[in-house]
């Protein structure tokens, strides 16, 4: 198996697709794959998750949606489709970010 960190778009487009409303548990990790397709109604990117386990792409868990919200924490995230750069935001509160070193924290303020 290829180690998450060395996966292409090509290998993770591979990886199975979930039905939309299949349970298939938790994961250890989720990457987020901006897309090459805008949503029709917002004209926001489109993005891809992958669920992980032990170091493996698992599970494709949805390619049609354009904003992701994180519960627990009440982060949000969209894509925008020139830059493909991901947003992160939380309705009216702010976001803190702690020194800059090898791993960063985001605080909801």
């Amino acid at each position: 198996m290829i180690p998450i960190s060395d996966l292409t778009r090509k290998n993770l487009e591979d990886v199975p697709l979930r039905r939309w409303d299949e349970d298939v548990g938790c994961f250890d990790s989720i990457i987020l794959i901006p897309m090459k397709k805008l949503h029709e109604d917002s004209g926001f990117t489109l993005i891809t998750l992958v669920g992980c386990r032990d170091g493996q792409a698992v599970q494709r868990l949805s390619d049609c949606s354009d904003v992701i919200r994180f519960l627990g924490v009440g982060y949000k995230c969209e894509c925008f489709p020139k830059s493909r750069f991901l947003q992160f935001w939380v309705s009216r509160k702010q976001l803190r970010v702690s020194n800059a070193l090898i791993s960063i924290e985001i605080q909801v303020i």
